[in-house]
């Protein structure tokens, strides 16, 4: 989901201890680009820290917060794939494999070859060996570590991968084979056509094992996470890594969880391994600090005494780079591929109702959302669930919106025609009119005062200032709503006992660029667990109703299930994309869970001093693969 879009979920087994050697002394090697030079320290500054807010503590075996994810895969690690960090990066490429998968006919297994030369960084020291990459995959599916929603990413296909238990153990599974030290094979229990991409995520690239080990509970590994890419977290050289007592015995220096993080240059990393096309690698040094205050963040950026202020590009920012001849050259906006919604439980009513669902997305009016949120350089109006851009320009703007209204303004007369057909409109005039109470709730079924219905939101801008506009849509319905502004929307409104019924602070991203992958956690049954990003509850069972203590309706609940997993075992090509594409419009006219009303864009301002500005199609962020510095330009 990004800081932006909260990919919201999380995903780590164990060697025997080994000795390590020490740091080369060999000097540090950056890949040369052709267009801009090497060195300079990257200055960055954030609002708020990535690694604290994700609640997943940096442990790349979590981490899903996209800024971090951008970190890891431009700077620290290496897995079997990766991306080239571009705006046209969708598809993964080799990294520390010679080569992509090669699957077997059936596509039950899939085997690759680690390149030579590739190495821990300081303190480890070591080349990095197939069973680096099968111990990082058992942590992820550890119980023991609990990695939230990322197990399923490679539980659901890798044999005896479930039910792991010892996150210090290393075990053998008949489906992860390692038969020498280059070579590792996955073996599957239903045809998989994408691992591809699940071996480029952070959570699948090598981990020592006999560093892993000293981190058997959350949240601490993130601290020390031994890198395999061009950069390192500075002071991890200076740590002992012979026993987890002498390693955990101090912190590196160069990474205070509550204040910054510097990386310095990896000296084991060889840019013969990787290539420019992936990664350029040219500043020496990356300091991140936190700023609290976006206002003077900003404003170093435009002074050039920072180069990047990570926090939210609000309307007034982009106003004054837009009107300054100077700062509109360094204000950047591209598609990250998500989608921004106002979410509505279905096993709630009166949102049990296909009817109700399907009046509120022809009453909002997106083109105010869109508008507050700071005009078309941050979005287009969504006028369904998967962005085009992840399903190759197919339904762009114009060819698929069900709830279409003049302008995106919203249509009350549509809204109220659709309400007159629902069970909750007793008299047939547009407003949904049921004033019984919901048991077990403090609201009425349509609310009223004093039983509003809540809305759970962010309670920041710009979500706190789409309140008014929600509000009046959901009125002219008859539907009385109050909102509840706090911190943590997912775990909020993925808390399946509270029942929550909407929410307006939802924006969901692919984890990688596959629509597959963007409806997985968000929309599918097997996704929905006591705390899920599933908050419509969509394919939610009676007997996960009745285990959760969510409302099941006497109708039943809408699933997608059994069309996700048909396109999902598709092979990649123009059958798969054309079953996604059927998807999302059944999505949109029979199961109706949100109203979408934007396609995101990532908006971000860099100082003069930033060369080769570009936009990572993965991290949906800024591509730090390939950001330089020209110290001329940087003011202290």
């Amino acid at each position: 989901m990004s800081q932006r879009v909260l990919r919201v979920v999380a995903v780590v087994a164990m060697l025997t201890l080994v000795g390590v050697a020490c740091s080369t002394k060999k000097s540090p090697q950056a890949s040369q680009s052709t267009t801009q030079k090497a060195g300079g320290t990257f200055r960055w500054q954030t609002d708020e820290l990535f690694w604290s807010i994700s609640g997943n503590g940096f442990d790349p075996s979590f981490e899903y917060l996209t800024t971090n994810w951008d970190i890891f895969s431009s700077l620290m690690l290496r897995g079997l794939t990766t991306y080239t960090h571009r705006p046209d990066g969708l598809k993964p490429v080799p990294d520390i494999a010679t080569g992509l998968g090669q699957f077997s006919a059936d596509h039950m297994s899939v085997t690759y070859k680690i390149k030579s030369g590739i190495k821990f960084s300081p303190p480890v020291s070591r080349a990095v060996t197939s069973k680096d990459i099968a111990y990082a995959i058992e942590r992820v599916a550890t119980t023991d570590l609990d990695t939230g929603g990322y197990p399923s990413y490679y539980t659901d296909f890798v044999k005896g991968l479930t039910g792991l238990k010892g996150a210090a153990t290393y075990v053998d599974i008949p489906g992860i084979q390692t038969p020498d030290d280059q070579t590792i094979t996955f073996n599957f229990s239903k045809p998989n056509f994408d691992w591809d991409y699940r071996m480029a995520m952070p959570a699948a690239a090598p981990i020592p094992p006999e560093i892993g080990k000293c981190f058997p509970k959350q949240l601490v590994y993130g601290q020390y996470v031994i890198s395999t890419g061009p950069y390192y977290i500075s002071g991890l050289e200076k740590l002992d890594p012979s026993s987890c007592k002498t390693f955990t015995s101090a912190k590196p220096s160069g990474f205070d969880f509550t204040k910054s993080l510097t990386l310095i240059r990896n000296p084991n990393y060889l840019a013969s391994t990787d290539s420019t096309t992936n990664r350029e690698a040219l500043p020496n040094e990356w300091q991140i600090t936190e700023n609290k205050n976006a206002k003077d963040c900003f404003s170093r950026v435009e002074a050039n005494t920072i180069d990047w202020c990570d926090a939210a590009v609000t309307g007034d920012v982009i106003s004054t780079y837009q009107n300054s001849p100077t700062l509109s050259k360094l204000i950047h906006s591209n598609s990250d591929n998500s989608t921004w919604f106002v979410s509505m439980n279905v096993t709630e009513p009166p949102f049990d109702d296909v009817h109700v669902r399907k009046a509120l997305n022809f009453a909002l009016n997106k083109a105010s959302l869109l508008r507050l949120r700071g005009g078309p350089l941050t979005g287009d109006i969504a006028e369904h669930i998967i962005p085009p851009t992840l399903l190759q320009g197919q339904l762009g703007e114009g060819q698929f919106d069900p709830y279409a209204t003049t302008n995106h303004q919203g249509d009350l007369t549509k809204a109220k025609a659709e309400m007159m057909q629902s069970k909750y409109d007793t008299n047939h005039d547009g407003l949904c009119d049921v004033q019984t109470a919901v048991p077990g709730e403090h609201r009425t079924v349509c609310g009223a005062k004093g039983q509003a219905i809540v809305i759970i939101n962010r309670n920041t801008p710009p979500y706190t200032n789409y309140e008014p506009v929600i509000q009046k849509a959901a009125n002219d319905l008859g539907i009385t709503v109050r909102f509840d502004d706090a911190p943590g929307f997912y775990g909020r409104a993925g808390k399946v006992a509270a029942r929550p019924v909407l929410g307006s602070g939802g924006g969901w991203g692919p984890d990688w660029p596959d629509p597959g992958i963007f409806l997985e956690q968000i929309l599918t049954g097997p996704a929905i667990h006591a705390q899920t990003q599933n908050v419509s509850l969509v394919g939610l069972t009676q007997a996960q109703a009745k285990s959760l203590g969510a409302l099941f309706p006497a109708g039943g609940v809408p699933s997608i299930d059994a069309d996700y997993n048909k396109c999902a075992t598709s092979a990649f090509g123009s059958e798969r994309l054309t079953c996604w594409v059927d998807l999302d419009k059944k999505i949109m006219n029979v199961v109706v869970p949100w109203v979408p009303f934007r396609w995101g864009k990532a908006v971000r301002t860099v100082s003069a001093a930033v060369t080769g500005y570009d936009f990572d199609a993965f991290a949906t962020d800024v591509s730090l693969a390939h950001l330089g510095i020209d110290p001329s330009k940087q003011a202290q």
